[in-house]
């Protein structure tokens, strides 16, 4: 897109939904508000900004770095059958039940085949969707502030997938955009729950200082119009960050709050784009946040509440809490029992379908290790090899079909 095509996108933002705010775009588009004030007097980009505003909308642009294959489908303002070559086959069926429907009904479709499939299933349903769906009305003439949060939650929704699928970086990105949009749209519980999503990312990275300041983030920007499952969501993050510090106190003083929380039975939520979280999402958390204080008698009882909590459909659930059980279980020098319990992950191939599943099996084999001596455990790592190896066979053989689409 050329540099005078994202002022002409500027342009039409604010002519089409006009109570979005000068501040409010070039925050969304990550330019200083005279920038925009500029743009609005006609006078053109010069082209790093404009790479800067199309980035910070979710827009494509032959600016410095070209886009990922992954990132190929991100949504871009053309007409929505431009390109369009379909979904892969065995996406076919989810495809049709979202591609006509509304936001809120598509993320419904997600949420329920999220629980199931690997977020790499359907990264690229979700991304085809922003961009044949909700870019095109953020600048038509009926897009509103709505098409803004609607654009945010959905976004956000990519970052989760890719991230289940193992790539981190692209993760991220679509985080810090899903933020800048939900900043423009000045949904503040949105806000919040985006923070909470960078706050977990930063954990799997290890980062656990950037953990913090995200987590803590989320709760400032909580105002007590938000959902209980958003606030007992960032209480876990907290509870985690936390814990990822070393801070024992601090976790046992957040946990303590959100199991309160979340034991009252909740209420349907009052915000379509909050994500689900109740006390098997609590439990399952808090038995990682225990294990990495060492307390992993405590840290065992949480993750076997969290999986009698979880039905059998909750596969990626399940498999979770299953693994941080064979950490604690470890850590209470119960090794067979351990390796029973990975062994089980391992011998469900739906289980690792996830990458990040799979690097937690292969987190946990890594600790077993040390105890391969162990006829039990030695059939188990065999197991872990063989199925790992499956698993990333089937995720490259995913990718390729998704490259030829």
């Amino acid at each position: 897109m050329a540099a005078m095509d994202a002022g002409e996108v500027i342009r039409q933002l604010r002519r089409r939904v006009p109570e979005l705010k000068q501040w409010a775009i070039a925050r969304m588009c990550g330019v200083h508000q005279s920038t925009i004030s500029r743009v609005e007097r006609g006078r053109p980009l010069d082209r790093n900004l404009a790479h800067t505003a199309l980035e910070g909308l979710g827009a494509r642009s032959a600016g410095p770095a070209s886009p990922s294959t992954a990132e190929r489908a991100a949504f871009t303002v053309v007409p929505s059958s431009a390109g369009r070559e379909g979904p892969p086959t065995t996406s076919q069926t989810l495809w049709q039940q979202i591609s006509e429907a509304s936001e809120s009904e598509a993320v419904r479709v997600l949420r329920i085949a999220d629980r199931e499939l690997a977020g790499g299933d359907l990264y690229t349903l979700v991304m085809r969707y922003l961009s044949s769906r909700v870019g095109p009305m953020l600048v038509s003439e009926n897009g509103d502030s709505s098409t803004f949060i609607a654009a945010a939650g959905l976004t956000e929704m990519a970052g989760w997938m890719a991230h289940d699928s193992g790539r981190d970086d692209i993760a991220a990105r679509h985080f810090q955009r899903a933020l800048n949009l939900a900043r423009a749209s000045e949904a503040s519980t949105l806000v919040a729950q985006i923070w909470a999503s960078r706050a977990h990312l930063s954990l799997h990275r290890s980062d656990a200082d950037t953990a913090l300041i995200a987590a803590e983030q989320a709760w400032r920007h909580l105002d007590g119009s938000e959902d209980t499952a958003l606030r007992g969501r960032v209480l876990a993050m907290l509870t985690r960050a936390h814990a990822a510090q070393g801070d024992a106190s601090a976790v046992y003083a957040a946990l303590t709050q959100a199991e309160h929380l979340l034991s009252i039975p909740m209420t349907s939520a009052r915000s379509e784009w909050t994500s689900p979280f109740d006390l098997g999402s609590l439990e399952s958390e808090a038995a990682r946040s225990l294990c990495d204080l060492g307390d992993h008698t405590a840290a065992a009882e949480h993750a076997r509440h969290a999986l009698r909590l979880r039905s059998a459909e909750r596969v990626r659930a399940r498999a979770l809490a299953s693994l941080t059980l064979a950490r604690a279980l470890l850590g209470q020098g119960q090794v067979e029992e351990a390796a029973s319990v990975t062994g089980e992950v391992a011998g469900s191939a739906s289980s690792v379908r996830s990458v990040v599943t799979g690097s937690h099996l292969r987190d946990v084999a890594g600790e077993l290790g040390a105890y391969r001596h162990v006829p039990a455990v030695a059939t188990v790592l065999h197991d872990v090899r063989d199925t790992l190896a499956r698993a990333e066979h089937e995720r490259l053989a995913i990718e390729g079909k998704s490259r030829d689409q």
